[in-house]
């Protein structure tokens, strides 16, 4: 048996074991698995429910915290497994009835600046057309979440995409027929399996965490895994193979099995306005759009900043109360950056 745990900064797992040489440790395990926080299981901690409906405590500025009811669905979530995560939810203070915010959540590198700095400086440079930061905080960090965890080198897994594209190749050459998934070893014209080559890493046992007293049965002598094409839908069984141009392509880790720490997030913007989807006439779509090209000019020369992720995702259409109101505004300045600023570092 071979368990594996998934945070925003990867996965990783502990050595494999003999659940008939050990079964009180796959009793336990079994034990921990069904007995685990809804911070272990995924589940964003930080919005709470009662007899009102979903809310969040969050300090607005300089001012106390206050309470946020939260709209019962987000109006944006992702519809991916590695990514950050972004989830959005229209809010609005306790006393008021109309929507006159968003609440948003992601996760973003630590070597990344905070999209509610950047927005804050939008604020301070008089950038128009941007949405207004009325508030901003770190809520969590996978270094808090994975604390007392030790990490051993790096396994390489092969992509599925990789997989298909290389087995396909020798096919042709060898005579051996690939899987169309991609993902199974190949398989030769007598029906014997290719053996796989490599071992998989382990390292001592994991120290115990320091904080809170919180254990993990499941995650002695962890590995940290890298994926080469992440995104892709499955990976290889082969593990431990040398890297050449024809296989595998050298995946961004790092040697000594530490992590790129990714923070958790929310900022609280206005307007919510809508999608650039839900225009209500051809004369509504072009004003918006117009006025989204001038936000983006004064982003780049009042702001100094480039925004670098131009989509229908991240453009809206407001509804205005003033004609020098912007009619379209751009949102999402999470992979922005200044002028004068170089490379973050930051894988994603």
């Amino acid at each position: 048996m071979e368990l594996w745990l998934f945070d925003r900064s990867g996965l990783y797992s502990c050595k494999k074991f003999d659940i008939h040489q050990n079964p009180r440790r796959f009793i336990e395990i079994m034990v921990a698995y069904s007995q685990m926080s809804d911070q272990e299981l995924g589940v964003n901690t930080h919005i709470k429910k009662d007899d009102t409906g979903r809310y969040i405590e969050f300090r607005m500025g300089e001012k106390n915290e206050e309470r946020l009811c939260l709209e019962e669905k987000p109006i944006a979530f992702p519809r991916a497994i590695v990514c950050r995560g972004t989830t959005c939810y229209r809010a609005r203070r306790h006393a008021l009835k109309q929507w006159e915010y968003v609440a948003k959540f992601a996760w973003r590198s630590d070597k990344r600046r905070a999209e509610g700095e950047l927005l804050k400086l939008t604020g301070e440079r008089n950038v128009w057309g941007v949405v207004k930061l009325f508030g901003h905080q770190d809520l969590d960090t996978i270094a808090d979440i994975r604390q007392g965890l030790q990490f051993g080198k790096p396994q390489t897994f092969r992509s599925a995409k990789r997989d298909l594209i290389n087995n396909s190749h020798s096919t042709t050459q060898s005579g051996f027929v690939t899987n169309p998934s991609g993902t199974t070893p190949l398989t030769s014209s007598s029906g014997q399996k290719r053996k796989s080559r490599g071992e998989r890493f382990s390292v001592p046992p994991a120290k115990k965490p320091k904080s809170g007293g919180r254990t993990r049965s499941n995650t002695r002598s962890l590995v940290s895994v890298q994926i080469d094409g992440a995104a892709s839908a499955g990976v290889s069984s082969r593990t431990g193979e040398m890297l050449n141009g024809n296989s595998l392509t050298a995946p961004d880790v790092r040697k000594d099995g530490s992590f790129e720490n990714q923070i958790l997030s929310c900022l609280v913007i206005s307007p919510p306005g809508r999608t650039i989807h839900e225009f209500a006439s051809a004369e509504e779509l072009l004003e918006a759009c117009h006025d989204i090209v001038k936000a983006h000019r004064s982003l780049h020369y009042e702001g100094k900043m480039l925004h670098r992720d131009i989509s229908d995702n991240n453009l809206i259409i407001t509804n205005t109360e003033r004609e020098a109101d912007p009619k379209g505004m751009l949102i999402d300045l999470d992979l922005a950056k200044e002028l004068a600023s170089g490379s973050s570092g930051a894988r994603h």
